[in-house]
C-alpha cells in the first residue's frame, strides 16, 4: 500500500505531466494534493523540491530492467530484445497509471523541464540510470561471449554504448512517428543488423 507521500508524488507527477513546471503554481499544487499550505511544507521544502522528488520517483519507476536473466538458448540479439520488451512494458505501465490523460509531447516536456529545473538531473541520468543500463548490457555481452554467440574480439564497452545510443535515437524518433509498432520494429531491425556483424 502506497504511503501518503507516495500518493502525493503520484498526484504531482500527473500535474507536472499535464502542465509545464512554470504553469504549475504552488496554489494549484496545494489544491490538487488536497493539502493546506502548512501541510505542503511538512512534506516538501518548495515547488522545486517537490518537482525534484517527482522526477526521482519517475526515474525509480523506469530503472528496473536488471532482473531479466540471459537465456543461453536465445541469440544475443533476442536476449537484448527481451530487455527492450521489459523496458517497453514498464513504460506502458507508467503510461497507463499516470499518463492516460496526456500525450507523448507532455512526457518529453516533462523531461525537458527536468533538465531546466532539477539541478544535476543530466548528471544523475548519466551516472545512475545510463550507467546501470550499460552494466546490464555488459553483463549480457559477457555471457554471449562465454556462450560462443559473439566474437571475443568485440569491444564490449563500445558495443554496450552503441546499443544504448541506438535505443536512445530510435526512442526519440518514435515520438515523431504515428505507427505504434515503429519503436519495436526499428529496435529489432537495428539489433539484428548489429548482431550479424558481431556474431561468431
Amino acid at each position: 500500500m502506497a504511503s501518503t507521500k507516495e500518493k502525493l508524488l503520484e498526484v504531482a507527477f500527473r500535474e507536472f505531466l499535464m502542465h509545464s513546471y512554470r504553469d504549475v503554481t504552488l496554489m494549484h499544487l496545494v489544491e490538487e494534493l488536497g493539502l493546506t499550505k502548512g501541510a505542503f511544507y511538512h512534506y516538501f521544502e518548495s515547488k522545486q523540491d517537490l518537482f525534484k522528488q517527482v522526477v526521482d520517483f519517475y526515474l525509480e519507476q523506469i530503472s528496473d530492467i536488471g532482473d531479466i536473466q540471459y537465456n543461453k538458448s536465445l541469440s544475443f540479439a533476442d536476449n537484448i530484445m527481451q530487455l527492450v520488451l521489459k523496458s517497453m512494458a514498464i513504460f506502458d505501465e507508467i503510461k497507463s497509471r499516470y499518463m492516460s490523460e496526456v500525450d507523448d509531447m507532455n512526457y518529453y516536456n516533462f523531461l525537458m523541464d527536468a533538465t531546466k529545473y532539477y539541478p544535476g538531473f543530466i548528471d544523475q541520468i548519466n551516472k545512475v540510470h545510463k550507467a546501470n543500463e550499460i552494466e546490464v548490457y555488459l553483463g549480457f555481452i559477457k555471457k554471449a561471449k562465454a556462450n560462443g554467440d559473439l566474437k571475443v574480439s568485440v569491444d564490449s564497452l563500445a558495443l554496450a554504448k552503441l546499443i544504448q545510443a541506438v535505443f536512445d535515437g530510435i526512442g526519440f524518433n518514435a515520438f515523431f512517428k504515428e505507427s505504434p509498432d515503429y519503436l519495436h520494429d526499428q529496435i529489432n531491425e537495428s539489433l539484428n543488423f548489429i548482431y550479424e556483424l558481431i556474431k561468431k
